[in-house]
């Protein structure tokens, strides 16, 4: 049940990844499934997973003795991989955290390994749809591709164990957002939403849900480095990390002169 190589993975196994943005439940739900606590977790902005692991388990109850292959993957925007590449815009670790996801994913399909399925993790408890998430969202559907969004569940995680009635309704209602708006492109061709509820027969439960209904799917980003020879920068997922940059700098140029302007202003307030 150890951490172990790519080259361990077999064909056979069911492997399911973990994507999601940094504090979204990824490494709590792999140590929930497999009763461990091989990954670490994180309890702050920070993201405790800064490379790419992987944890197999037998699969309960199944008469071909088959396992789960676990991946537990770094988000973007990732602090950790940052401090390490020495970039204090976190623009590096981007880039170097999509070169990890690359060089694992045309690997294993190299090897005739296939994802049976991909959690995305999303906090329930996030009050609005912005920034980093929205951000890390548009990243992953450019990575997985349509061809491979049926095998997609994105499990919404962080759900109060004994809600009150005014925080199930909250949470309710933004569920519903995520499901009409910012969802509902990849729910129309043929992903499923879930609700992780922090507990083993929770997160077994979405492992079902892939052995039921999805059969492994090569993914745009694995299509694209290996079928088509892509560069990294040239696949979807890399051009939109390059939008993605520049709309970042953009913004911090254009908010970092307002504040300018409003420094100014205060300035020319207490010379009158």
């Amino acid at each position: 049940m150890a951490n172990f190589e790519l080259d361990n993975i077999s064909a056979d196994d069911i492997v399911i990844a973990l994507m999601g943005a940094t504090g979204s439940g990824k490494s709590q739900f792999i140590n929930t499934a497999t009763k461990t606590n091989c990954m670490g977790v994180g309890h702050t902005l920070r993201s405790h997973t800064s490379s790419i692991q992987t944890i197999r388990v037998p699969l309960p109850n199944d008469s071909r003795n088959r396992s789960v292959v676990f991946v537990d993957t770094p988000s973007f925007n990732n602090t950790a991989a940052r401090d390490s590449d020495g970039d204090a815009d976190g623009e590096l670790s981007d880039e170097r955290v999509l070169e990890m996801l690359a060089e694992w994913l045309g690997r294993s399909y190299q090897n005739s390994i296939k994802l049976s399925g991909i959690i995305y993790t999303h906090r329930i408890t996030d009050n609005r749809m912005a920034g980093s998430p929205l951000r890390n969202l548009h990243l992953f559907e450019q990575l997985v591709g349509v061809d491979a969004i049926p095998n997609v569940v994105l499990a919404t995680t962080m759900w109060a164990p004994n809600p009150s009635a005014a925080q199930q309704s909250l949470s309710e209602n933004r569920e519903a957002q995520l499901v009409q708006r910012y969802w509902k492109a990849m729910l129309d061709q043929g992903s499923r939403t879930m609700r992780y509820r922090g507990t083993y027969e929770s997160a077994w439960s979405i492992v079902d849900e892939f052995l039921a209904h999805s059969t492994p799917r090569k993914l745009l980003l694995q299509r694209e480095l290996i079928d088509e020879k892509k560069p990294l920068h040239q696949t979807r997922a890399g051009m939109a990390l390059q939008d993605v940059r520049w709309i970042v700098s953009d913004y911090r140029a254009t908010d970092k002169h307002h504040r300018r302007l409003r420094v100014f202003e205060r300035m020319l307030a207490v010379s009158v």
